[in-house]
């Protein structure tokens, strides 16, 4: 069954409001999407990519952005792309591990995680320093069961706002992945990208 008609499936047998997960992505705005890498530049599409289909994971972002109730970010399936594929799948390795192990009651307080460094493109950031901190949600009945994920965006150099006084000047702040680094300077109190 393809996403779309799945996402109709679902939004005509009522079990979700007709409002649910519609964004501005045309051509009907319905159907979890990724992005893809193309010679004119990069574009969206339904996701089939054998990687999701063979995992049989979708992680559709469904409630978002608030003032903007149909944001074209809606739908988009995280686990498409690379890092938050990998900081998903570490959460999900840290759950079945709790679960073999026996080492705690509630994994929720052990297995969430933050990604490498991201671009998120609402966000009209000038550098990629944010990362998103991922929340598993488990369901009651089965507290090592993945089943959603609460997301956190981290802009980093927002961090450092209202922290120094405005007299600090020349205080430097690097912030390092396994692939990339970023530093940030503290001129007259206020945060400045290197």
């Amino acid at each position: 069954m393809t996403t779309l008609r799945y996402f109709d499936t679902r939004i005509a047998s009522g079990e979700f409001p007709i409002s649910t997960g519609v964004n501005n992505f045309p051509p009907d705005g319905k159907g979890i999407w990724r992005m893809m890498q193309t010679e004119n530049g990069t574009i969206r599409i339904h996701d089939k990519d054998e990687l999701t289909l063979s995992r049989g994971i979708l992680t559709p972002i469904i409630q978002c952005c608030v003032e903007n109730p149909g944001d074209p970010v809606l739908l988009f399936n995280l686990y498409s792309e690379t890092m938050r594929r990998e900081t998903l799948d570490s959460i999900i390795q840290c759950s079945d591990f709790m679960r073999l192990s026996g080492q705690v009651e509630y994994p929720d307080e052990s297995c969430w995680s933050i990604t490498d460094f991201v671009t998120i493109v609402r966000f009209n950031q000038k550098q990629a320093s944010l990362s998103i901190m991922f929340t598993p949600i488990y369901p009651s009945d089965n507290q090592f069961e993945v089943r959603g994920f609460i997301l956190s965006p981290i802009v980093w150099d927002e961090i450092f706002d209202g922290v120094f006084s405005e007299d600090m000047t020349g205080v430097d702040c690097v912030l390092q992945s396994r692939n990339r680094f970023f530093t940030f300077t503290i001129k007259e109190g206020k945060v400045e990208s290197m």
